[in-house]
């Protein structure tokens, strides 16, 4: 997961005209971001979607959707990258957040045409992963302020998915998701689909990313009102550089539900949209065991960040360790006074 300068399928360069057809595409997707800046923020229902099931990808700053040598592990940041077939392995994330709130993820690849062999045509391979929350013990109050016991608080998403060469130079991957959510004695279900396209040049210098996420509706609502799920639409570019050991990520980010000012901004100019809607990041390689890696998520350093001096919110980092049958990723996402939270993943080879 680590050699990106050795990709997992044969690919050929993009051309420059693909390379400028992109960056279009890319400075339109921000273009329309604006338009949803009038919204309230963080109007969607489960959330929890949108964290990283991932240390790799967190520690980058974000789900960057153009990652070349990414396997099934990584198909909740792009479906797409369940093309890439593994050995026969094992995934799992871990997050203790803020307030003792605990976040897990688990995955697994199957090989299609070894789940239905009476098929007339064998399946490409599948991912099968289930995503965990636990908002910690929580205690009720009324309208008075009286307290009224503990509360339990918790989600849980299931979900399948599979991908695919679409031909020798894209990749395609699709993945369906169902929700449960339990707040506070309210229930909630819901399912999402997501799908995305994956390119990537023969040498895996160059590789380009599209994504939609989350795409679909409650199926149950918490109190009969019907809330919008939290859609994301990512395109993304990573390169390797040609004398060095490092691959810079530059992805546009667009929610269209959310707010992107802060609490005491009235408006944004283009110029700070257009950075709330950038994730960047980068990995240094030291030799195939070791990757470096650290991303900035400007929007998120805006609205968790102090505001009265220079810190590091919104910075990203971690380190990606690569043994003969073990991964192990290990990311920290800044804060600002509000601490630092930490995520570990394992992926383990049978």
């Amino acid at each position: 997961p680590f050699r990106s300068s050795e990709p997992m399928h044969p690919q050929q360069y993009p051309s420059m005209n693909a390379l400028a057809l992109f960056f279009l595409f890319l400075f339109g997707l921000m273009g329309i971001a604006p338009r949803s800046s009038q919204a309230q923020q963080a109007e969607s229902v489960y959330r929890f979607l949108l964290l990283d099931s991932h240390a790799r990808s967190a520690a980058l700053g974000g789900a960057h959707p153009a990652i070349p040598d990414a396997d099934y592990s990584l198909f909740h940041v792009n479906p797409a990258f369940l093309a890439n077939s593994a050995s026969r392995s094992f995934h799992t994330s871990y997050i203790n957040h803020l307030d003792d709130i605990q976040y897990l993820t688990a995955s697994t690849q199957l090989r299609g045409g070894a789940i239905l062999q009476s098929l007339p045509v064998q399946l490409p391979p599948l991912a099968l992963s289930v995503r965990a929350i636990h908002y910690g013990d929580l205690t009720g109050y009324d309208e008075t302020g009286a307290e009224t016991g503990s509360l339990s608080a918790g989600e849980i998403a299931f979900s399948a998915g599979m991908g695919d060469w679409l031909h020798k130079q894209i990749a395609w991957g699709v993945s369906a998701t169902y929700i449960h959510s339990g707040l506070a004695g309210y229930r909630s279900s819901g399912i999402v689909f997501s799908g995305g396209l994956h390119r990537i040049s023969t040498d895996g210098k160059t590789s380009l990313g599209l994504t939609v996420l989350n795409a679909g509706t409650q199926i149950t609502a918490y109190h009969q009102t019907h809330e919008p799920m939290p859609l994301q639409i990512h395109a993304g570019v990573s390169q390797r550089l040609e004398y060095l050991p490092l691959r810079y990520f530059i992805t546009a980010r667009l929610r269209p539900g959310d707010d992107l000012r802060t609490a005491t901004e009235e408006s944004l100019t283009i110029a700070d949209q257009i950075a709330r809607s950038m994730l960047v990041g980068g990995e240094i390689y030291f030799g195939e065991a070791v990757t470096l890696r650290l991303g900035y998520d400007y929007l998120q350093g805006q609205q968790t960040g102090t505001g009265k001096r220079i810190d590091t919110a919104g910075l990203h980092g971690g380190v990606g360790i690569h043994l003969k049958r073990l991964d192990l990723h290990l990311a920290r996402t800044s804060l600002s006074d509000m601490g630092g939270v930490l995520q570990l993943s394992v992926l383990y080879r049978l």
